[in-house]
């Protein structure tokens, strides 16, 4: 089957790497409706308006529209970096070894990943019901 050889997965990791699509999609679903909305609510009507690109954005009463752009940007930005930080975590979600990359997981909820609280939560219970040799 080459490249897309299916492992067995941990059911945390695939419930993770459901949960990090989802959140995927929403953001970029969400920047989609964001980006459309505001273009139409400034009445530019399409994204290749005369101000969409250019100075004039900032001129005049536009300015409120570059800026909530600008804030939109930063978001966008914010998002890519959790979805990120998420990706690494989720691929190291199966070692019961390391409490690291759960608790990482449920930062990430508070930062606004929040569907992240259920792998995150679910790490720690199998974390503390593997036996242990001290």
């Amino acid at each position: 089957m080459g490249v897309f050889k299916m492992n067995k997965q941990d059911p945390i990791k695939l419930v993770g790497w459901i949960i990090w699509w989802v959140e995927t999609v929403l953001m970029v679903g969400g920047m989609g409706l964001t980006w459309f909305g505001s273009a139409m609510m400034s009445g530019m009507g399409g994204m290749m308006g005369h101000q969409w690109f250019g100075g004039s954005m900032m001129s005049g009463s536009s300015w409120l529209f570059g800026l909530g752009m600008l804030a939109g940007g930063f978001w966008l930005l914010w998002r890519v970096v959790i979805q990120i930080v998420a990706y690494i975590a989720i691929r190291h979600l199966d070692d019961r070894t390391n409490l690291t990359w759960p608790v990482l997981l449920i930062v990430l909820t508070f930062l606004g990943g929040f569907l992240y609280l259920i792998p995150g939560i679910w790490g720690i219970i199998t974390y503390y019901q593997e036996p242990r040799q001290n």
